[in-house]
């Protein structure tokens, strides 16, 4: 189903969702909405989205329920969907290159990528650790993932099982790995290193960093940005973002708690948390709900004075990055991906991972020093602009894109022309047996001609000879022999010196004299 047109133009990308999260930020903001822009037809096959009205959004739907939970409580995890009906879609069939971003969370079944991958030509972004262990989406300190998984620790961290399946769903991803071809992406280098050391370890593994938009995410005038928010001018403000927010374990929504608590005596510092909801009714804790719009965020970033990130467990996550565009220094934990956004005491500070104590130092030593925070807001945005521009974002991708879809095209060519010169050296070969065949009957022909030609000249001499006086001669003698010669070697001695004057006497003989 290889689409065989001169160029690469069809771009299919299938993800989780197209509105909320890090990998749909990366699958439909960041590459299907501006590789659009560059000329590409782009479409998003996702399970659900609250745009579904747009043209280039697909939503595939969801299994039936009864399938869903018989399969959830079984802990089979992903194998009640069916992704098979994908290959039907138009937007599957008209793809040069399908690119998938997130395939787990209840909408597509693994055993239907071998085939995906055999029908396109496919490339596989990974933004967390899922697709390489037995079901949990970040591994944290368990290393299970890397011999087989089984007695997992964590069967509630998502995506969550009933039942303690992750030995049997890791070696099935093994097995239809194994039988799939498709290039790896990831964001980041520390996923690519965990990636080389688990099942994929034989694939083609990729890194390329998530852009964003620098002529958009740059920043924005500090008190013109809290003035348009009614954010006070007189705090330093500590912004605190993600998603899930404070309840979402994986971003520290317990060390960000920790903290208000250690500078709850401390009037002129505020925290803000963007994406709570509800208030969380703390005197130096003002909080925002979900923000959509970036320009909006943009402003949030830039009325911070530093941005407050002690996740647990990240890839490459874009908060950090839109913070860096912004120029607004980061303080976060050493870990996952962070490390390669972040230069420590240069553009923000990397605490040594769950140390609190380590954490809050780094809080207190940028919100105290204006002269390092200001530097460090500086060296934010310049290094931003070194590694993550969204036009090299695009342009690595495109890039790999190519040559994919030129890589299947050349296989695709080449398949077919070794089929052409099987079938060539097939017909050669027939037309030189059937040449030697009709060589070898020409000859047999002619012998049977010449055998025909001496079994009649030897019949007719024969009835010659059997008219012939000699012919009746020999016989008489024959008889006499018989009769006064009984003993068999003499009979034959006597027999052979007659024979020999019979001939001397026909040689003298016309063969037809009576």
């Amino acid at each position: 189903m290889v689409n065989k047109a001169s160029e690469l133009r069809t771009i299919l990308t299938i993800n989780t969702v197209s509105d909320r999260g890090g990998a749909a930020r990366a699958s439909y903001d960041m590459l299907c909405l501006n590789l659009k822009k560059r000329g590409f037809d782009t479409y998003i096959l996702c399970s659900q989205s609250e745009d579904a009205n747009n043209s280039s959004i697909k939503v595939l739907g969801d299994a039936d329920k009864n399938i869903i939970e018989a399969f959830n409580e079984a802990g089979y995890l992903d194998l009640n969907h069916n992704s098979y009906k994908i290959k039907d879609l138009d937007c599957f069939k008209k793809a040069d290159v399908v690119h998938v971003h997130n395939l787990h969370g209840g909408y597509f079944n693994p055993t239907f990528l071998p085939e995906l991958t055999a029908l396109k030509p496919t490339i596989w972004t990974l933004h967390d650790e899922q697709a390489i262990t037995g079901h949990c989406a970040y591994s944290f300190s368990c290393e299970r993932w890397k011999t087989g998984c089984g007695n997992c620790p964590d069967l509630n961290y998502y995506p969550s099982i009933s039942k303690d399946t992750t030995k049997y769903l890791w070696e099935l991803k093994k097995k239809l790995y194994e039988k799939s071809d498709f290039v790896i992406v990831t964001p980041s280098n520390w996923l690519k290193e965990r990636v080389e050391a688990s099942m994929l370890k034989g694939k083609d593994v990729r890194c390329i960093h998530n852009g964003i938009d620098e002529n958009i995410w740059k920043p924005y005038p500090k008190e013109q940005a809290r003035r348009e928010l009614n954010l006070p001018q007189d705090k330093k403000i500590l912004l605190f973002m993600a998603q899930g927010s404070i309840h979402n374990p994986q971003k520290g929504g317990q060390y960000v708690l920790d903290a208000v608590e250690y500078f709850k005596n401390r009037q002129e510092v505020l925290f803000l948390v963007v994406g709570h909801e509800e208030s969380l009714d703390l005197p130096n804790v003002s909080t925002k709900g979900y923000v959509r719009d970036t320009a909006e965020l943009i402003k949030y970033y830039s009325g911070a004075d530093l941005f407050i990130f002690p996740t647990m467990a990240d890839n490459l996550p874009f908060v950090v990055m839109e913070s860096m565009a912004c120029g607004t220094p980061v303080i976060s934990f050493n870990i996952g991906g962070v490390p390669e956004e972040i230069q420590h005491m240069e553009s923000g500070y990397l605490a040594r991972y769950k140390d609190l104590e380590d954490f809050i130092r780094g809080i207190e030593l940028f919100l105290d020093d204006d002269a390092l925070r200001n530097k460090a807001s500086k060296a934010a945005r310049k290094q931003f602009l070194e590694k993550f521009t969204l036009d090299k974002c695009l342009d690595n991708y495109v890039s790999l894109y190519k040559q994919v879809y030129e890589n299947r095209l050349k296989h695709s060519h080449a398949e077919s022309a070794t089929c052409e010169e099987d079938l060539k050296r097939s017909v050669e070969s027939l037309e030189l047996n059937l040449r030697h065949s009709q060589e070898v009957l020409s000859e047999t022909q002619a012998k049977v001609a010449i055998t025909s030609n001496a079994l009649r000249s030897a019949t007719d001499e024969l009835n010659n000879i059997k008219h012939s006086r000699s012919w009746k001669m020999v016989l008489a003698l024959r008889k006499l022999v018989n009769m006064f010669f009984p003993d068999g070697s003499m009979r034959r001695k006597i027999a052979e010196a007659l024979c020999n004057s019979i001939k001397m006497i026909t040689s003298a003989v016309r063969p037809h004299d009576s």
